[in-house]
């Protein structure tokens, strides 16, 4: 049992996370099935800003929530802009805990 634990361990700590492999591209692609996916290409010629925030920074499905069924874009930009603030923050202050902070 202990040597299980140890592989389940060590496939925790591989860096890129293999159980993530896909998961953005499994994403979109529903997104963009359902129309709520954003145009990269208009909203980097529109809102730059909001497109580094998305494509450069922390993955959030509050993408997924600026157009199309469903959408709240002013809730969406809400969240975006709080989890751009502090995705830094545990780099800069290791008491730091997310979940106080959503």
């Amino acid at each position: 049992m202990k040597e299980g634990i140890k592989e389940e361990q060590n496939i925790r700590e591989l860096n890129p996370k293999p159980q993530f492999r896909g998961y953005l591209r499994l994403s979109d692609d529903l997104a963009k099935q359902i129309g709520v996916l954003p145009d990269w290409a208009d909203l980097q010629k529109e809102d730059p800003l909001l497109y580094e925030k998305l494509w450069n920074g922390p993955f959030t499905t509050a993408s997924y929530r600026l157009i199309g069924f469903g959408s709240n874009p002013d809730l969406a930009l809400k969240r975006i802009e709080k989890l751009y603030k502090y995705a830094g923050e545990p780099l800069q202050n290791p008491e730091y805990s997310y979940q106080t902070q959503f």
